[in-house]
């Protein structure tokens, strides 16, 4: 496998992991593409409402910008539907965006991408990022954390954000009420 697919099966997992396909996961096949290729599949089988019931499959698509590991547009299609994914109007900003934010406040989410043996899959599974994070790196686990997401956070959101990670609302109280100082101590002056 070249660089360049190692580091798209890397963002193609990823994608993989944080797509919402509105049905219960089961089971999926490996990556299949050609070389070259912009446009990778993955077969991806789900659970059925009865569980005993044969699998729902589905297959998720990913199409590449050319020559680069940056996801240009994913879909699915499941029975027949298509599911919409990141596309280009929708994708994420670059770091040199996020150096001069117009918002006060950007969320960036990490993803980890591990690889264990078998046995280890349960307690993986009730686990956190920095436990999986020591077994890559000291253990017995391959495989590295990536930037998932980053996204500018309007200042009117930013409290709804924090209660949504478990904040009390006011950590960055004083980087949003920065602009409310600023401008009743130019009002004061006039």
């Amino acid at each position: 496998m070249s660089a360049l697919d190692e580091k798209r099966r890397l963002a193609a997992d990823a994608e993989c992991s944080t797509f919402d396909f509105g049905y219960e996961f089961k089971d999926a096949s490996g990556w299949e593409w050609t070389t070259p290729g912009n446009h990778w599949e993955k077969p991806i089988f789900f659970f059925a409402d009865d569980r005993d019931a044969p699998s729902i499959s589905g297959t998720l698509h990913i199409k590449f910008h050319d020559g680069s590991a940056e996801i240009a547009e994913s879909h699915a299609t499941i029975l027949g539907q298509v599911i919409e994914g990141r596309s280009s109007a929708h994708q994420t900003v670059s770091a040199s965006e996020v150096e001069s934010p117009d918002t006060k406040i950007v969320k960036i989410v990490y993803q980890v991408v591990a690889f264990m043996p078998a046995a280890d899959a349960h307690w993986a599974q009730h686990s956190n990022a920095e436990k999986a994070l020591r077994e890559i790196d000291e253990g017995d686990w391959i495989g590295c954390e990536i930037v998932g997401s980053v996204e500018r956070i309007p200042d009117d959101k930013i409290r709804d954000e924090l209660i949504a990670i478990g904040n009390d609302r006011t950590f960055f109280d004083d980087i949003l009420n920065d602009d409310d100082e600023d401008d009743s101590a130019t009002s004061g002056q006039e």
